[in-house]
């Protein structure tokens, strides 16, 4: 149980580290590790309840023979993505990371 739990915490520091090495993936996988741990701080139980407002979805594909779950997928990445941008967009803002630095043109 001791390590269970800073385990799901540390899961959910750096949750977008995929979502920033798409975004430039010349960043390196190191800062790549910071910059989410940086951009998550404060967010994790929000990202956790977010998480938790799914299992109902996901529970009720299962019980439908496990197809459901194959149109529960697509929703629930396509929020982790969207959940990925609004932190972009904040620690762009907070002066976390640069445009540069995450390869964005428009900001």
């Amino acid at each position: 149980m001791l390590l269970i739990i800073p385990g799901i915490v540390k899961s959910y520091a750096y949750s977008m580290t995929p979502y920033i090495l798409a975004d430039n993936p010349g960043i390196g996988m190191k800062r790549a590790v910071d910059l989410s741990n940086q951009m998550t701080r404060g967010q994790k139980w929000k990202m956790f309840v977010l998480d938790l407002s799914f299992i109902g979805w996901f529970i009720l594909g299962t019980i439908a023979l496990g197809i459901g779950v194959l149109f529960v997928l697509p929703y629930y990445n396509s929020t982790k993505a969207e959940l990925y941008l609004v932190l972009r967009g904040q620690a762009l803002h907070d002066g976390i990371s640069s445009s540069a630095e995450l390869n964005l043109p428009y900001v």
